[in-house]
């Protein structure tokens, strides 16, 4: 899967998420309200990473009303290494 295409994958998880928990929480609503030209620009393949992840402290800041929801955070991460082309750590098994 090549970058563009995996962003589009990490975007739309992120998304659904964000979808979701908007339903109930008017501060996911407002960062899906800020987030959508961003997950626009990604479905129309206008994104290449690397770019940078404006919208972090929202997933990675402890005092955000967003850290209660550890999968939207966890889905945040996955987005955020890939839209920032992070290189993929390498595993070893002793």
């Amino acid at each position: 899967m090549d970058n563009v295409a995996k962003l589009r994958s990490e975007a739309n998880s992120l998304h659904s998420l964000l979808v979701k928990y908007s339903v109930t929480d008017s501060d996911v609503e407002m960062v899906l309200e800020f987030m959508r030209p961003l997950f626009e620009e990604i479905d129309d393949g206008r994104v290449v990473p690397p770019k940078e992840f404006e919208f972090r402290w929202y997933f990675g800041s402890t005092d955000s009303p967003l850290i209660k929801f550890g999968d939207l955070i966890d889905a945040a991460a996955n987005f955020a290494h890939t839209l920032e082309g992070w290189p993929t750590p390498i595993i070893l098994d002793n």
